[in-house]
């Protein structure tokens, strides 16, 4: 662009001009060439060749004006004019968010002067048009990496750390098998965000990222960089002159795709799930066939019969031959979020039993009975006695103080006590609710509860 004074030339006002060069076939290649020197011109139409005093721009550079171009506009000559000036942003060395007044002031001069209102593409190029772009920074040779937790397993329910190493700072895509959201671990650096899968962060940065499951199995966490321009996508054009600047003739972006993933395995405690063997007797506790149960997360799903739990692909559990029902692989009530909890803490999980077939001959229970799945119950022994009544046995008064409900025989059901009793149920001496026994025992240890 300048003259051996130092004053500015007006050659081709210095936009990028159409050129061909021949490929290993022998055919024509024809694109844009954007110079990469402002202060070299006068360098078109003379033969190519590597010389002295003109280096090739840096590799990272090339990656840098590779973005800019395979970006660019270049179907007019005014935005063809403002690539241009983004080259010289980089290739000379200007800071981003600065207004480049060299080129804008030069092009200005020569192209864009506004001489013709009539025609937008004369118009002047303002100071925004003119600023240097942020753009990102690929090295020579970009790397990926992803590495996961230091220990090769996380329990259920607890936090996974991954930490994803990168030195550029081209968008990188996150994704994940098996798990819940990726999010940024606490104290990320300024800068870096995850949107919407996409990682973005300063070069050379470490980021951690942190996922969770409440299921046991392996969980890859995977980070994707694509179509980076390399600086292969560009072809370099020496002048036969010292002076004469480089020109840079862009060619269709192959773009260079980088992946990396690590994995964890999450597994469960010994104590996150548990089981539970309930008995189906009669009053006397004699074991009864032919019933069957589902079970509930709230009282309100059982009350309405809507939601059961389903274990195996089964949501209604028939009781066995010998009158037990054993239930195994529920998650354990107090437990969550990697920590035990207790009864009225937040995550501790009640279960409702519901009856839904009852032996035959015998009352089925009105209402659903609460449990808990916890390390005293297990799948050996009968940690939950459920009793029915017949159908057909008249209340006998008095009270045994079993919970027990007998049938009055004309369609009530009056209490025979333990069970809860509001002054005008005792008034009425009517109950409307099928009640039954629950015991518990192992051992030493005994529980007693009453369906009200």
């Amino acid at each position: 662009m300048d003259d051996a004074t130092g004053a500015l030339s007006s050659f081709a006002g210095g936009l990028p001009y159409c050129g061909g060069k021949l490929d290993g076939a022998g055919n024509v290649d024809l694109g844009w060439r954007f110079c990469t020197d402002f202060h070299a011109g006068g360098c078109a139409g003379r033969p190519p060749g590597e010389v002295e005093g003109n280096p090739k721009i840096s590799e990272e550079s090339a990656h840098q004006i590779a973005y800019v171009l395979s970006t660019a506009d270049v179907s007019t000559k005014r935005s063809r004019a403002l690539a241009q000036l983004q080259v010289w942003c980089l290739s000379e060395g200007h800071a981003a968010d600065t207004v480049n007044t060299e080129a804008r002031n030069y092009f200005n001069q020569y192209q864009f002067d506004g001489s013709d209102p009539a025609n937008p593409e004369t118009a002047v190029i303002s100071d925004a048009e003119a600023t240097c772009a942020q753009h990102p920074v690929i090295p020579a040779t970009p790397t990926l990496a992803v590495t996961g937790p230091a220990q090769p397993s996380t329990t259920v329910a607890q936090t996974a750390q991954f930490t994803v190493a990168a030195n550029f700072d081209w968008p990188i895509t996150i994704t994940s098998t098996g798990t819940g959201p990726v999010t940024l671990c606490p104290g990320a650096a300024a800068g870096v965000t995850l949107t919407d899968g996409i990682l973005t962060a300063p070069q050379s940065s470490n980021v951690a990222l942190c996922t969770t499951t409440d299921t046991a199995g392996a969980v890859t966490l995977t980070a994707a960089a694509t179509g980076m321009p390399t600086a292969i996508d560009l072809s370099y054009v020496w002048n036969g002159d010292p002076t004469c600047q480089v020109f840079v003739d862009f060619l269709t972006p192959t773009g260079e795709s980088l992946s990396a993933s690590a994995t964890t395995d999450f597994v469960a405690p010994a104590d996150l799930f548990g089981g539970i063997t309930i008995a189906k007797t009669d009053v006397s506790g004699a074991p009864l066939s032919g019933a069957s149960f589902s079970i509930f997360l709230s009282q309100a799903d059982a009350t309405a019969g809507v939601n059961p739990v389903t274990l195996d692909g089964l949501s209604v559990f028939p009781v066995g031959a010998d009158g037990t029902l054993t239930l195994s692989e529920i998650r354990r009530s107090d437990w969550a979020n990697g920590a035990p909890v207790a009864p009225g803490d937040t995550g501790y999980q009640s279960y409702w039993l519901k009856e839904i077939t009852a032996p035959t001959g015998y009352v089925l229970l009105a209402s659903p009975i609460e449990f808990s799945v916890t390390e005293g119950t297990t799948t050996a022994g009968i940690d939950l006695a459920v009793a029915n009544v017949r159908a057909d046995v008249p209340t006998t008064g008095g009270g045994s103080g079993d919970g027990t409900v007998a049938n009055t025989g004309n369609g009530t059901l009056a209490n025979t006590g333990g069970v809860d009793q509001s002054p005008a149920l005792a008034l009425s001496g009517l109950l409307l609710l099928v009640g039954a026994a629950l015991m518990s025992a192992r051992g030493a240890r005994r529980r007693s509860r009453s369906l009200t």
